[in-house]
């Protein structure tokens, strides 16, 4: 990813389909949104990872020649959004975009590992599925979004709770996701889901993977990023979030839930706009990869972020055709 800025161009929603054919999607995305919704909310990323690897302070000089590359108005414009991000995510979420921004540089100078996927056999689908659909490389998610960003994907046959900053509504809830920055893992899914067929099974999954895929991809985490571009783009979320009516998950529409990220609190502020910032994003991309047309539908501002910070990376990706793409895969076409 270039170092420069990047700005989110208009978006309007698409209203030029012939109306049978809109019909015939919307279903599509309800029987979706049906099967999803029917289990509660999925998606944990409890523990968002740690920061300051020991290289970075026996090789910090070097890094520091890195950053002294910055032109003086990007210097300019990330001191500027530094100051305004300490008013809304503190000291402690500022050195979390600094230090992921250090991880950064010396992760890409490593050829990154292909994502290991296990574990999925117990729910009945082959781990090549996932191997297929899980993957950067074939369109059916963005280039660079996967390689290098995400080390393991593992289905843990044995269940985990939500914690209470997730909110009383979710606290003791049954979680089916979580990242740490690294891996990715999948709880023990309910067995009606299961019993109800691979597509279920593969949906609910799948649905779960776009949203902690956010997580490996911010701006605290994001292997590509710039330092501008990282801050840039919290600050775009917070903005968002802090909207009259901020985007609610498709999911959490259709169930009547309250939007995830105002569920989370018991905690300091700072650190509560960092989580549920965190949480925006991530619903964001969950929705951008699984039901696209939607998104950009009912909330262009949100679907152009996300379509905006896909394409710095890999210009040609269309979250349309990769969702068939996934469809195809577990339906053996």
């Amino acid at each position: 990813m270039k170092l420069e800025s990047f700005e989110v161009p208009p978006q309007e929603p698409s209203r030029n389909e012939a109306e049978a054919e809109n019909e015939s999607r919307a279903a599509k995305y309800l029987k979706k949104l049906r099967k999803i919704a029917g289990i509660g909310y999925m998606t944990a990323a409890v523990s968002l990872g740690g920061y300051g690897v020991k290289e970075f302070f026996e090789n910090r000089q070097e890094y520091a020649k890195y950053a002294d590359n910055y032109s003086p108005e990007q210097k300019a414009r990330y001191g500027s959004l530094k100051k305004k991000l300490l008013t809304e995510v503190g000291e402690k979420g500022v050195r979390a975009i600094e230090s992921g921004d250090r991880a950064s540089f010396w992760n890409r100078r490593e050829k990154p590992e292909p994502t290991k996927i296990s574990g999925f056999e117990s729910v009945g689908i082959d781990d090549k599925v996932f191997e297929r659909t899980w993957s950067d490389e074939n369109g059916a998610y963005p280039r660079g979004w996967i390689t290098g960003e995400v080390g393991n994907v593992r289905y843990i046959d044995s269940e985990r709770t939500m914690p209470s900053q997730y909110g009383e509504e979710l606290k003791g809830e049954k979680a089916s996701g979580e990242s740490d920055g690294y891996s990715i893992e999948f709880y023990k899914l309910d067995e009606s889901i299961v019993k109800d067929g691979k597509e279920t099974t593969f949906d609910v999954l799948d649905y779960t993977f776009g949203h902690e895929l956010g997580h490996h991809n911010d701006w605290e985490t994001d292997r590509q990023s710039a330092l501008v571009e990282r801050a840039e783009l919290l600050s775009m979320v917070i903005e968002l979030m802090r909207k009259d009516h901020p985007y609610k998950s498709l999911v959490r529409d259709f169930s009547g839930a309250p939007a995830y990220h105002e569920e989370i609190q018991g905690m300091e502020e700072h650190e509560k706009t960092r989580l549920q910032a965190k949480e925006y994003w991530a619903e964001l991309c969950g929705d951008y990869f699984a039901a696209p047309e939607i998104l950009r539908e009912v909330s262009p501002d949100d679907y152009a972020i996300v379509d905006s910070y896909v394409k710095k990376i890999d210009p040609s990706f269309d979250p349309i055709k990769a969702e068939t793409l996934r469809n195809a895969a577990i339906a053996g076409k």
